[in-house]
């Protein structure tokens, strides 16, 4: 069961991609956090490949890297610190419409990774 991580994925895009509406820099912010995302996603990769959690450094090759639940609590984490300085940024120029799609978006996305995680552990 994969969608845990995969709403995790989709979570970091939506709030990478909201910075974007930032005037005049936001585009900055945009690229700082997809290399925020490719560098955790690598390190994560890496740090999974050196447990033999996973063969090619991506977690699509194997069910075995979504046994550890550690890195997907670090993923939450950082996921929920990226959404902090997200929200942070959008209030800060102002950008009151963004900020509560972005709010509320998080929020559900919250609610569907703790859905499929609940999920995952009634399995096992």
């Amino acid at each position: 069961m994969k969608k845990d991580y995969y709403t995790l994925l989709l979570w970091q895009g939506v709030l990478a991609g909201s910075c974007f509406w930032i005037p005049e820099i936001g585009w900055l912010f945009t690229i700082g956090a997809v290399a925020l995302i490719v560098l955790l996603e690598s390190a994560l990769a890496q740090y999974a490949k050196s447990k033999n959690l996973q063969v090619f450094g991506t977690p699509f090759h194997t069910d075995k890297y979504m046994e550890d639940a550690s890195l997907l609590v670090l993923q939450l984490c950082f996921t929920i610190a990226l959404a902090v300085v997200a929200l942070v940024l959008l209030s800060g120029y102002a950008l009151w419409s963004v900020f509560w799609i972005v709010l509320v978006a998080s929020l559900c996305f919250l609610i569907a990774f703790c859905l499929f995680w609940r999920a995952r552990k009634d399995a096992a």
